[in-house]
């Protein structure tokens, strides 16, 4: 020892005092042990099971469940690869588990790489090992707490480096799980086949049309027609100019609406709105199958034909003595004063020659049924020849008669195949005393044509169209009034009288509608017809006349969207029509190009990578943490605080429990008062213990500028 009358004896007295440790005063351990309920009074064994190492066991095992679900949704995210979104339900599944990874999973892999870490410092610990490696590793729970250790420790090693790069996979992995399925767009594209019905010649008249049409039977079927007729008039103006009718079909333009001739086969685009009088009919074609869902382009081009009319204005004089109202019966033309009209006859050119007095009587109705030529009565006016005598009958009504030609043909230099021609005759609105009647006399001409139709979102409408090549072999050769006869002449029958009888003195909503209203059941007063250009006049027959030959072709078509059944078939024998079986008309057939913008599921490979390194880390820790806590026999005393108590003279508890986990000494102890504080506070060198303040203990409170062993 030292000189004890040297410069440092007090300070070497000190450290003597302070290596010697202080006993404190002698108290009953029974009074001790009654004041720690549960302490053990005596030596334990270790390896008992209590209630809390079968809970750590068991989550020790169910650790292993997490792991194994991030791969199988790695393995999801891989099968779904160029899988379609719509209607997947696996897809909408793996989409929900992905978007919780980011939360789920950091969680995970604290509890579990946090406790393999533990574990395998327990492991090691047992079995010895260097204290420094086993501080970075008891010390390393986070990224920012792996790199402080190694900063604290001064030590940057391998296994710090190993360390940081095990916790950076925590938040690597949630952002893997989260981005390892991801959504792109993609165009594909095929082809189906898609139905529509006849136009041009009436396709193949069903039972319905025909049998109202072609027998001239006033049954159900004629009132279908000319109820959907009227409504198609009564729509608003906002429907009549647009390219949809009310039941979403499309409507097809006609060619003049762009200047086309019918020799032009070259496509024209259908851009900007337009008027009502343009269209071919107020209603659109149906067409089945077209729809394709949200998305979904589906382009088809159609064959289409309608009956185009050229009129002209041709006035009828009579002379001034014409009395409103009555039958016409002996009224006179005066054909030395006014130059009276030629009307033609059936199958000619020419018109007759006669300047004879036209007497026309009440009697003349009955016997249309024996004229020569096929003529068309709206009510009380007829406009017709009978051995070159002019007929007409009472003023403000409707007529139309026609004649039909034998020498019809089609050539390309032959733009217009005239098949025949209707007259068209109403009563002029300057009054009955009008000095005049207006007649019409126009041109009908067959006009085909391709209408490329797109459908969007289960709505189709034309984009573009073109005449028909001349060598097309489904070009039809006449208008639907060639075709048969007496559908020609029930046509005539019915049409007129399609909104109303039309009687004297009663409007007739065709009649305005002809003659320039849009909305001809919301007018209450007549309109002339004198005034309104023959182009216009053309247009408003053209739409009215074929909203009316389609109706006729199938009735049943034009009060729903698209083609309602898709099985009907193709074609039909005419011989096998049956009135009880009411067979559809036949269908064409079109290939349509759909077109559709689907939602995949793609696998983004980078991030599927680090999603599977980075469970399977996860799991062989989890796994590691089974096995290795199988193998560690030491109670767990690593990272408690009740672990300071182990044999420390300076901490009043019972004797032994030296055998006690951590968790169960802090249990037990859990009223055991501790400070870590200075136990030597009269010497000149403190003491910084953990230590129990008591009255035989005075354990003070530690200061910066006082110096301590």
């Amino acid at each position: 020892m030292g000189d004890p009358d040297g410069p440092n004896s007090a300070l070497i007295a000190d450290t003597e005092r302070a290596a010697t440790p202080t006993t404190p005063k002698s108290l009953d351990e029974r009074d001790i042990s009654c004041r720690f309920k549960g302490w053990p009074r005596g030596p334990g064994m270790l390896g008992r099971r209590s209630i809390e190492d079968v809970f750590t066991r068991f989550f020790d095992s169910m650790g292993l469940i997490g792991p194994v679900l991030f791969l199988v949704l790695a393995f999801s995210a891989y099968s779904l690869d160029n899988v379609l979104v719509e209607g997947n339900q696996f897809g909408a599944t793996a989409e929900q588990a992905s978007s919780m990874g980011p939360t789920i999973f950091p969680i995970l892999f604290a509890a579990l790489a946090g406790r393999f870490l533990k574990t395998l410092v327990r492991y090691l610990a047992e079995r010895g090992h260097r204290l420094g490696p086993l501080e970075m590793m008891h010390s390393s729970k986070t990224v920012f707490s792996t790199i402080e250790s190694q900063f604290c420790l001064r030590r940057f090693s391998v296994l710090g480096c190993a360390l940081f790069v095990l916790w950076s996979m925590s938040p690597l992995g949630g952002q893997a799980s989260l981005r390892v399925l991801q959504r792109e767009h993609r165009t594909l594209y095929e082809m189906k086949t898609i139905k529509y019905p006849h136009t041009g010649r009436g396709g193949e008249i069903t039972i319905l049309g025909n049998g109202a049409l072609l027998n001239g039977t006033a049954d159900a079927s004629l009132i279908t027609i000319n109820n959907v007729f009227s409504s198609a008039l009564l729509e608003p103006l906002s429907i009549k100019h647009s390219a949809k009718d009310s039941r979403g079909n499309a409507k097809i333009p006609c060619l003049d609406a762009f200047g086309l001739s019918p020799l032009n086969t070259s496509w024209t685009d259908v851009t900007g709105s337009l008027e009502m009088d343009y269209y071919a009919t107020l209603l659109g074609i149906p067409i089945s199958n077209a729809s394709g869902g949200a998305n979904t382009t589906t382009e088809v081009t159609i064959t289409y034909g309608y009956t185009d009319f050229i009129c002209k204005d041709r006035p009828f004089p009579i002379n001034d003595d014409y009395v409103a109202g009555s039958p016409w019966t002996d009224h006179e033309f005066a054909p030395s004063s006014k130059q009276t009209p030629a009307v033609p006859s059936q199958g000619s050119d020419s018109s007759p020659t006669t300047d004879s007095t036209v007497r026309i009587s009440e009697d003349v109705l009955p016997r249309l049924s024996d004229h020569s030529t096929q003529t068309y009565n709206g009510s009380n006016l007829i406009l017709t020849t009978q051995g070159g005598v002019r007929r007409k009958v009472t003023a403000g009504s409707l007529g139309i008669g026609y004649r039909g030609t034998t020498n019809v043909s089609w050539t390309q230099g032959d733009a217009f195949a005239l098949n025949m021609t209707l007259y068209y005759s109403g009563g002029d609105t300057g009054g009955f005393c009008s000095d005049r009647w207006i007649a019409r006399t126009c041109d009908m001409i067959q006009v085909d044509m391709e209408a490329r139709l797109t459908c969007e979102d289960n709505l189709c409408h034309a984009s573009a169209i073109r005449a028909l090549p001349p060598n097309n072999t489904r070009r039809p050769d006449s208008t639907p009034f060639a075709k048969d006869s007496n559908l020609a002449a029930n046509f005539a029958l019915y049409f007129p009288s399609s909104t109303g009888d039309g009687a004297e003195g009663m409007i007739n909503p065709l009649r305005l509608f002809l003659r320039g209203s849009d909305m001809p059941f919301a007018q209450s007063v007549d309109i002339g017809c004198s005034g309104l250009p023959d182009d216009r006049f053309s247009r408003r027959l053209r739409l009215a006349v074929n909203t009316y030959v389609q109706l006729s072709a199938d009735p049943t078509l034009s009060v729903v969207k698209g083609v309602p059944v898709d099985d009907r078939q193709d074609s039909w024998s005419w011989a096998t029509k049956s009135e009880a079986i009411k067979l559809p008309g036949s269908f064409l057939k079109a290939e349509a190009r759909t077109r559709s913008l689907h939602g995949l599921y793609r696998v983004n490979w980078a991030w599927l990578i680090v999603l599977v390194l980075t469970s399977t880390v996860l799991l062989a820790c989890s796994i590691s943490t089974l096995v290795l806590g199988s193998y560690i026999k030491a109670p767990d005393i690593l990272g408690h605080i009740s672990s300071q108590t182990y044999d420390n003279l300076h901490v009043t508890i019972p004797a032994g429990g030296s055998f006690l986990d951590g968790m169960d000494r802090s249990r037990l102890l859990w009223d055991a008062e501790v400070k870590v504080g200075d136990i030597d506070p009269i010497a000149k060198v403190g003491h910084i213990a953990f230590a129990t303040p008591s009255d035989e203990r005075y354990v003070e409170q530690v200061k910066k500028k006082r110096q301590y062993f």
